[in-house]
């Protein structure tokens, strides 16, 4: 209890300075859909529409902003079905969860995947209950097994920031002893009308990432925080959340994103070998020694 109270302190001033806004972002289902990967990205999928200029509401100007963005789209190619960056190292990865089903790892490797984000749990948008991915531990051994660096994510469907500490402790109890390279990721998208999400407000989505990123660190492992651009401009402060790797979700081909990220899901229709119909592909900008 005494834990959950400082960061819940910790939660509040943080939000307290960075004026997050409160509108809604649109419905997304992000990670809980299955995908289809398939390269060039720009041959299956639109791209994303940005704002002309980049709003800093919920950010509060006078406060500090996110590290720019240091890359141009020419800075992206393709390279045997993935993007990469030839301005600086980058690896390649895949997110996944129970809708990818049975996946052949050794063939995921083969094909170049280096990395891979594996959905350990998620809370129900209908009734909130936190449940493990019914694949994740095997996921994690098999990519594990296979080479591949391995991070976990939750999909979360917290409503205050009590619920946000209950799922980082969740995890961190079911991956004791468990080895992972990459952050365990705190991933908050709006499901529905219907969902009892509905009406949270970025304001309280970013109090909860805080809450959950802080619960994790508190068990000695490295948080993370997953966001699509419409959060990023219209709810969530990222002033506030300058403390953690960002990891966008924007399906495009071009680095039109205005601020540093450690990962970017740039497709949800990927087609890698190995996996049996659509995954989520990511280009990390990271290295193998840097983690």
């Amino acid at each position: 209890m005494k834990k959950l109270k400082q960061i819940l302190a910790l939660s509040l001033a943080v939000l307290m300075l960075s004026g997050c806004g409160t509108g809604e972002s649109k419905p997304t289902e992000g990670n809980m859909a299955a995908t289809k990967p398939s390269a060039p990205v720009s041959n299956t999928q639109p791209t994303t529409q940005l704002p002309q200029t980049y709003p800093t509401t919920p950010m509060e100007p006078t406060l500090p902003q996110p590290e720019a963005n240091p890359y141009d789209a020419e800075d992206f190619v393709f390279e045997n079905g993935f993007l990469t960056c030839t301005a600086t190292e980058t690896l390649v990865g895949i997110d996944v969860s129970v809708h990818q089903g049975v996946i052949d790892w050794q063939q995921v490797a083969a094909a170049g995947v280096e990395f891979v984000m594996i959905r350990a749990a998620y809370r129900g948008y209908k009734y909130g209950q936190v449940n493990p991915d019914p694949n994740a531990l095997a996921n994690i051994q098999g990519a594990r097994d296979a080479g591949l660096l391995v991070g976990v994510y939750i999909y979360s469907q917290a409503i205050n920031v009590k619920e946000a500490v209950e799922e980082a402790e969740f995890l961190l109890q079911m991956l004791e002893g468990t080895e992972l390279d990459l952050p365990i990721t705190f991933d908050w998208e709006r499901y529905s009308d219907e969902a009892r999400t509905a009406n949270v407000s970025g304001r309280t989505v970013t109090e909860c990432a805080v809450a959950f990123c802080e619960a994790i660190r508190a068990g000695d492992r490295e948080a993370m925080v997953y966001f699509n651009a419409t959060q990023a401009f219209e709810q969530i402060s990222l002033s506030a959340l300058m403390e953690y790797p960002f990891w966008l979700a924007l399906y495009d081909t071009e680095a039109v994103f205005p601020y540093r990220v450690h990962m970017w899901q740039y497709s949800n229709t990927g087609k890698v070998p190995g996996i049996a119909g659509s995954v989520d592909l990511n280009i990390g900008f990271f290295t193998k020694d840097s983690v």
